[in-house]
């Protein structure tokens, strides 16, 4: 058991747990001086808050608590790193923590499998608040989950969940829930992703409020409601991947990029099914509201849909929509459709 406590200016972690079962952490502040990845002059440079890490000799880091702290200063504030051993039996839990002012990556880097994080607040983080990698370790990393998760000015992600090519590895029945203000992302998912259920909400979105990229999801259920939105409101570029969205996106593309919109799917080879989605925009920033851009993807609305202030046009095919809507309120300054011949149902 550690803390109460407070820990001030260390060197790799204020806190390593490497092997073992039965870690609890409770009421420790740690307080670094990492500043964009180098130390000050004189003073220690904290890497991360808490290290924790499975061993070959001392086993996996297995049945991990951490409760009631507060993470600043540092590099990671949380970073769990796998090595190519066993996933662990036991739970690792972060719940009711504070992470701020960290200046160097992410809130929580988890690289490992069985994980809970519960009621946590992110603010004025370098990169994302909450990621999850599966990358070196070469696993299917299992049953991971983030609820109640709340953050502001975030550089990157809201949530990141990654699998990084080469290595054989993914990640494997996730479920996400938070809302942001002020980030990069609300969710980034890239790569062999399974069986995800992403429920996120957000305004003052500097990239997209959901981008999904990589190839070879499954089974990826997207709940997003975001509004005032640098970039796309989604894009999906994500190829051999099947994903569903459900999508209430307001003024996207407040950067003004052409082509633009609030739904634009890029991918030559996804599965991608859209349910009910409401996309509007009061400025007339995006060019589009629905766009699907290339050949090749199956894109599937169902429901309803409504698409209203685009700049040009409500919905864009250039790649067929296999499947539309009859309950639709479409308006763009320049019509409802541009392809309309490659949209099944549209009318």
């Amino acid at each position: 058991m550690a803390g109460p406590g407070r820990v001030i200016n260390w060197g790799n972690a204020a806190i390593d747990f490497t092997g073992g079962r039965g870690f609890r952490c409770e009421q420790v502040t740690v307080e670094g001086t990492h500043t964009h990845g180098q130390p000050l002059r004189r003073e220690a440079n904290f890497q991360n808050g808490i290290f924790v890490t499975n061993h070959p000799v001392f086993g996996t880091a297995d049945d991990v608590t951490i409760r009631n702290c507060d993470f600043s200063g540092m590099a990671q504030g949380i970073l769990r790193e796998a090595q190519p051993i066993p996933t662990p039996a036991g739970p690792f839990v972060v719940e009711d923590c504070l992470f701020h002012d960290i200046p160097g990556q992410h809130g929580i880097y988890n690289q490992d499998g069985n994980a809970r994080i519960r009621d946590c607040h992110f603010r004025d983080l370098a990169l994302s608040a909450v990621k999850n990698q599966s990358a070196d370790s070469g696993r299917m990393l299992r049953n991971i989950s983030a609820s109640g998760i709340t953050a502001e000015r975030i550089g990157n992600a809201l949530f990141e969940l990654a699998e990084i090519g080469g290595h054989g590895g993914g990640i494997d029945t996730v479920t996400l829930q938070g809302t942001g203000t002020g980030v990069g992302y609300l969710a980034a998912v890239r790569g062999r992703i399974r069986n995800a259920v992403i429920t996120v909400k957000g305004t003052g979105i500097t990239g997209n409020a959901i981008y999904a990229a990589g190839q070879g999801m499954r089974n990826v259920a997207i709940t997003v409601d975001a509004g005032e939105i640098g970039q796309d409101g989604v894009l999906i570029t994500a190829e051999d991947s099947d994903l569903q969205v459900s999508a209430k996106i307001r003024n996207a593309n407040s950067q003004r990029r052409y082509g633009g919109a609030a739904v634009r799917v890029t991918s030559r080879s996804a599965s991608v099914l859209l349910t009910d989605p409401v996309l509007t925009d009061t400025s007339r920033r995006t060019t589009y509201g629905l766009f699907n851009e290339v050949a090749g993807a199956t894109v599937r609305v169902r429901g309803s849909i409504q698409a209203t202030g685009a700049g040009e046009y409500a919905v864009r095919a250039n790649g067929a929509i296999a499947e539309f809507p009859t309950r639709t309120n479409l308006q763009g300054r320049n019509g409802r459709f541009l392809g309309i011949e490659k949209i099944r149902g549209a009318h």
